[in-house]
């Protein structure tokens, strides 16, 4: 197909020069296969342009010139072109969840409408059409661009280009998804009890062939520097999996491993934490606090639970020499302090603790010793029996309360006041806490008079409570001294005796008893 067009000056003088132009600069007749006639002195002109093509569009100008002036005229040449590839898709290969562009760019005029279509079937046979999104859009250029492409997106894709100009171009091309190695979970943790076999897995998804290797802690693991360790790796269906063996596992084992999965497309980790349980340390740092004569508070660090939380602590307790013990007392295994009572006065006791865990007990910790404070005596003294010596002194005695837990007894105050006033008591101390019959003399006393007698023990944390008090009356006189003889006389059947009486003004005589016996009798 051809066209032309003519260029007439209707007014000037000659001579005239006539020059054609395309888009403003010299227009080249060979490369447009183009021909130029001129007529009529130039006055007429007509360009030709031959196989019109795209390349024959754009704004032609007609310039004639003369010796006085110059005109020009301007007029532009659209050709209606089909659509021509500027750059024609290809197959592509892309890795997911990275960006991913398929090239398709048309030319023409007017300018080709670009539509894309999938078919994700084998051979491809139904096409769907592309509906702009998030995650897939078509570019202005035509091209089809994937945010983060996907291994669902693989498939055939055909790009179709028209203007309304002919048959429009189209062609279908392939979209190859390639998987780097994916762990759907980043971190786990597990735990194994010391002793037995661990095994962590590591399982990715992705493109084969993959390869794996481990790290313990950062640093990359030799089974051949440790012999407990071992690993296999294996190809699954969707990608591989690798497994760590740690035969008999111990406590140096808690770390954090770390798998790395690497294919022709990439890489991915995952970290596993492995704790390894124990029995726990025994509890250290025991304490006594707030001692008393029959309670203290026990308190202690909270050990190494072995990587398995402590589930209780068991307190004994012994006193001096091991003759008795007591527990044993349960805390819960989140309280690190006791409060332990019933125990006796002035006793010296030694207390350990343990704990335990879901797989078994620890040792004991440290023995920690403490004396319980003293407590006065608490019971009063009981058979008080008070009886006069003269008119100035009565003999108290009393019995000590005879139990399995007894009293902690420095010794004994007796109290005694007249029974007819009301005066507080006078006590005297005695000193006899070694004794199981006690006793002590009131002395300073008066003569034939009523007296309340009263006894309790006491030590160094103070008194115990009083007996119940008796009543007991001084004599009126003293007792007299025993008479010296002074002479005797014998016969066959009498003896005469005389002696001198000892007589004083508070121990009057009234009489006097003899006592005889047959010498051998």
């Amino acid at each position: 197909m051809r066209t032309a067009v003519t260029c007439i000056v209707i007014a000037g003088d000659g001579p005239v020069t006539t020059t054609w132009l395309k888009n403003g600069r010299p227009l080249e007749e060979e490369e447009l296969d183009a021909t130029v006639v001129y007529a009529d002195e130039s006055f007429v002109s007509t360009l030709t342009l031959k196989n019109l093509g795209y390349r024959h569009n754009g704004n032609y100008t007609c310039v004639v010139k003369n010796d006085v002036a110059s005109g020009y005229y301007s007029a532009i040449l659209t050709v209606k072109v089909p659509p021509r590839w500027i750059i024609q898709p290809t197959d592509i290969s892309a890795v997911a969840d990275r960006p991913a562009k398929i090239d398709c760019q048309a030319d023409g005029v007017p300018l080709p409408h670009v539509r894309w279509k999938v078919s994700t079937g084998e051979p491809p046979e139904k096409f769907k059409t592309i509906v702009s999104s998030s995650h897939v859009h078509i570019l202005v250029n035509g091209s089809l661009n994937f945010r983060n492409v996907e291994t669902t997106d693989s498939g055939y894709y055909l790009c179709e280009a028209n203007n309304g100009i002919g048959t429009g171009l189209s062609t279908v091309v392939r979209l190859s998804v390639h998987s780097a190695p994916q762990f759907h979970s980043k971190y786990t943790m597990m735990a194994a009890r010391r002793g037995e076999r661990a095994t962590l897995e590591c399982r990715a998804v992705g493109d084969k062939p993959m390869s794996f290797t481990w790290k313990k802690n950062g640093v990359i693991l030799d089974p051949l520097a440790e012999s407990r360790y071992s690993h296999i790796s294996e190809d699954l269906p969707l990608g591989g999996q690798s497994k760590l063996v740690i035969d008999k596992v111990e406590k140096k084992d808690s770390a954090l491993f770390t798998c790395t999965s690497v294919n022709d497309y990439g890489e991915d980790s995952k970290n596993i934490q492995l704790t390894i349980q124990d029995i726990p340390d025994a509890p250290q740092s025991t304490e006594v606090h707030d001692v008393s004569s029959r309670s203290v508070r026990l308190s202690w660090s909270k050990p190494f639970d072995g990587n398995s939380p402590i589930t209780q602590y068991t307190v004994m307790w012994r006193q001096i020499g091991g003759q008795s013990t007591g527990g044993p007392l349960t805390v819960p295994g989140t309280e690190t302090t006791v409060v332990i009572r019933g125990l006796k006065p002035k006793n010296r006791y030694f207390f350990r603790v343990k704990c335990e865990n879901s797989l078994g007990e620890s040792q004991f910790g440290a023995e920690v010793a403490v004396t319980t404070l003293e407590e006065p005596p608490r019971r009063s003294p009981h058979g008080i029996r008070a009886a006069p010596l003269s008119s100035r002194s009565v003999n108290v005695t009393w019995l000590i309360p005879n139990d399995d837990e007894p009293d902690s007894i420095d010794g004994y105050y007796v109290g005694y006041k007249s029974h007819s006033k009301s005066e507080p008591y006078n006590f005297k101390a005695v000193n006899v806490s070694n004794t199981r019959s006690p006793y002590f003399v009131v002395a300073d006393l008066s003569p034939l008079t009523d007296y309340s007698i009263i006894v309790q023990a006491y030590n160094g944390r103070g008194a115990g409570p009083p007996s119940e008090p008796v009543i007991v009356r001084t004599l009126e006189f003293d007792r007299p001294a025993a008479p010296v003889i002074k002479t005797y006389y014998a016969t066959s059947k009498t003896i005469k005796l005389s002696w001198d009486p000892q007589t004083a003004p508070n121990a009057p005589v009234s009489g006097y008893i003899l006592h005889h016996r047959m010498e051998g009798r």
